[in-house]
């Protein structure tokens, strides 16, 4: 029997595995013509995929709630000027906790 009070989804994590030093300082007798160079170094992550569970209806009233707002603030922008959309894009992220956040690039209309 399915749980639908759980939804499903699949995260990824990412975890540094090593912090590696390379290069290094020439010595100030260095003749190359390069002068001196900072360390620099690498970092390697370890990407890593799992599954967890979230609350159904908790991320259903977050919707909901985030999608009635929207239809509001759109709704009073046609009440007050003339604008009128035909259409709307949203990107909506949903982290591994189930908070919903919207997405996207914010410009400013001038």
């Amino acid at each position: 029997m399915v749980d639908e009070s759980k939804l499903w989804v699949v995260v990824e994590t990412e975890e540094v595995e090593a912090a590696v030093e390379i290069g290094g300082r020439r010595s100030s007798t260095d003749r190359s013509g390069f002068g001196t160079r900072d360390a620099a170094e690498a970092i390697r992550t370890l990407s890593k995929r799992k599954r967890v569970s979230l609350d159904a209806q908790a991320l259903k009233v977050q919707m909901e709630n985030m999608l009635a707002i929207v239809n509001d603030l759109f709704g009073q922008a046609s009440l007050q000027t003339d604008l009128q959309l035909d259409e709307v894009e949203l990107s909506v992220e949903i982290n591994a906790e189930g908070q919903i956040s919207l997405s996207g690039e914010w410009r400013q209309i001038r």
